[in-house]
């Protein structure tokens, strides 16, 4: 088992269902152990549509890095969101995390697929 902490986000439709409903998701093939408060910030990029939700999760979970980005990015479709949506803009659920997963610089070089999503990520 390994740790992987997942940030959710949201700024459409019922934006506290949709982060609750991603957490729910993770259940599936993860142990969620901690979640932060839930936050209001101000998107990134275009500034035009609603604020963001934001939470963090910590899981342990036996899955390797891609398989956990598989079911990141199941559990954002099974939300709403979908692929060749705007850059910055607005989205159901968004997992920023989803591709720095397992996030240390070794695991990255390990996987290319994954890599930092934000700008701000560390």
């Amino acid at each position: 088992m390994g740790t992987a902490y997942i940030g959710l986000g949201a700024n459409t439709g019922n934006r506290e269902a949709n982060l609750r409903m991603a957490l729910g998701g993770l259940t599936r093939m993860a142990r969620v152990e901690a979640v932060s408060s839930l936050y209001e910030t101000d998107p990134v990029g275009s500034e035009e549509q609603l604020a963001f939700y934001n939470a963090v999760c910590r899981i342990q979970t036996g899955l390797e890095p891609e398989s956990l980005l598989r079911l990141l990015k199941t559990l954002e479709h099974e939300i709403g969101r979908r692929p060749g949506a705007e850059r910055w803009g607005p989205r159901p659920i968004w997992t920023p995390a989803r591709r720095r997963a397992l996030g240390t610089e070794a695991d990255r070089s390990r996987h290319p697929t994954i890599r930092r999503s934000h700008p701000q990520g560390r």
